[in-house]
């Protein structure tokens, strides 16, 4: 029969092995994220993502001025497209003076 502290010990180098294993793992995954956050294919990915959005709030924002009897290529679109430009702006200053300290 074993005795009870030898039991316990091997129970606790267990969980502690498991433990060691699991932030080695972390360690490696996010090592991996930062190499391609950092890496080219990171950068071309965001610059897509930012390409597309772009194009999304330029389509938003014809829409939005025609729906209003505004067309394209009239000087109200442009008034109109430059007024919700400048309500975009006012809303990303503030969700980033929400989120910072």
């Amino acid at each position: 029969m074993m005795h009870p502290k030898l039991v316990s010990t091997s129970i606790a180098h267990r969980l502690l092995d498991g433990l060691f294993a699991a932030l080695w793992a972390c360690v490696i995954a996010m090592t991996a994220f930062a190499i391609y956050i950092l890496s080219p294919f990171g950068a071309r990915d965001r610059d897509a993502a930012r390409e597309r959005m772009s194009a999304e709030i330029k389509m938003e924002s014809r829409d939005f001025c025609e729906k209003f009897g505004m067309p394209v290529g009239t000087d109200q679109h442009l008034q109109c497209v430059l007024e919700l430009d400048k309500i975009r702006a006012n809303q990303d200053q503030r969700t980033l003076s929400v989120d910072l300290p």
